[in-house]
């Protein structure tokens, strides 16, 4: 697994093999914690053709359906069987940049 993009502070996307997930940093009160989605075929296609702007436009009505009930987005978390895998892309992803917190992944 490999962190391919983020929106800093907002969401980071991973690819694993032909699979892309999208973890979107959410905030309830005092309380953060992330929601991580498998983009199904139609969202891998829009990202295709939008974007990052698509993946913000994802990012932004996850984070609205969580401060709500989570609605459908949090039945889609698959963070509890990727955990492993994300923290090491991160560890992995953070030791290749220099500090610079708005600079593209590569």
């Amino acid at each position: 697994m490999k962190v391919i993009e983020h929106g800093p502070g907002a969401w980071h996307l991973f690819v694993q093999g032909q699979a892309l997930f999208l973890e979107v940093h959410c905030k309830r009160g005092a309380f953060a914690h992330s929601v991580l989605l498998r983009l199904d075929a139609d969202e891998t296609r829009a990202y295709g053709m939008e974007g990052r702007g698509f993946l913000d436009k994802l990012a932004a009505a996850v984070q609205v359906a969580d401060a709500g009930d989570g609605g459908t987005y949090r039945a889609r978390d698959v963070a509890d069987l990727y955990s492993g895998r994300i923290a090491e892309a991160m560890e992995d992803w953070q030791s290749e940049r220099t500090g610079d917190p708005d600079k593209p992944a590569s």
